[in-house]
């Protein structure tokens, strides 16, 4: 005796086959939140404020310095022997989402007092590690208020950033070597 059983092909078919990869990366529209575009995926890697949400968890990532920073430690020479060594620094750097930068740094040392408003944009490279920064710095010391620029480099280390860079004033300029944490 011979049993015959008919299986419609679309249910072969779908047996065969199982969920469609569309764009060929390994991922099924199962899994897979946008299956047109092969660099979209749960394995991706997601570039931080993108725009795009590459490995599919739901959010596009943070840089990772983006936040409120305490200042831990700043020497600043303008190069007359004045380096202002034994000053009381007190600080802070804050890097919004957009990466717009505002740093307060207050020093004291005996009489003189300086304190620098500095504002500006870091430029990002890559998913992690250093950015670059233009600045635009106002210091007060104490009755006079200066108009500055600067560029900054800052490189990024578990949880800490360090910046070396300089304020750039008409009469010249100050290095300026600083160290963040959270």
């Amino acid at each position: 005796m011979t049993f015959r059983v008919l299986i419609p092909l679309t249910a072969l078919l779908f047996v065969a086959c199982g969920p469609a990869d569309e764009d060929e990366d390994g991922f099924t529209v199962d899994d897979d939140c946008d299956d047109t575009n092969a660099d979209i995926n749960p394995g991706a890697t997601d570039l931080p404020r993108d725009g795009v949400d590459s490995d599919c968890d739901g959010e596009d990532p943070p840089h990772e310095f983006e936040g409120d920073w305490n200042l831990v430690s700043v020497t600043m020479d303008a190069g007359d022997g004045d380096n202002l060594a034994e000053a009381t620094v007190s600080g802070s750097m804050t890097i919004e989402e957009d990466l717009s930068v505002v740093i307060d740094i207050d020093a004291t040392q005996g009489e003189e007092s300086l304190s620098f408003d500095i504002t500006g944009d870091a430029t990002a490279d890559g998913v992690e590690g250093d950015f670059d920064m233009d600045l635009s710095v106002a210091i007060d010391t104490g009755g006079d208020t200066l108009s500055a620029t600067g560029d900054w480099a800052c490189t990024t280390a578990a949880a800490t950033i360090d910046c070396t860079g300089s304020v750039v004033l008409e009469q010249g300029s100050i290095a300026v070597v600083a160290s963040f944490d959270q």
